[in-house]
């Protein structure tokens, strides 16, 4: 599971996402084209949720997420089969980041 979760954090480090508010449980993410997203469990899945490009299944078979905000990056802890857990690390920019380095 471990491998597997940073592969899928990577694959979002990978498509051009901009962080856009970080809660507790979940992130929403945009591009600079498209409509934004969120990072979340659904139904025991850790998925990528859009409200026009449906749902992406990035992991099965997860209890909880747990996302502490540093900043730069974010800490993500999912918790899978009632007491195991699998953490990784998600370097973003933050979307007003990004409108002031274009600025």
């Amino acid at each position: 599971m471990q491998i597997d979760f940073q592969a899928a954090l990577t694959q979002l480090g990978r498509q051009n996402y901009q962080l856009d508010q970080v809660q507790v449980r979940e992130i929403q993410l945009k591009k600079t084209i498209g409509d934004p997203v969120t990072l979340k469990i659904a139904k025991h899945d850790l998925v990528l949720d859009g409200a026009h490009h449906g749902r992406v299944l990035l992991l099965h078979g997860i209890d909880d997420l747990r996302i502490d905000n540093f900043g730069t990056y974010q800490l993500l802890t999912v918790f899978y089969r009632g007491h195991e857990k699998a953490s990784g690390t998600l370097f973003l920019p933050n979307t007003k980041q990004a409108i002031v380095e274009k600025g």
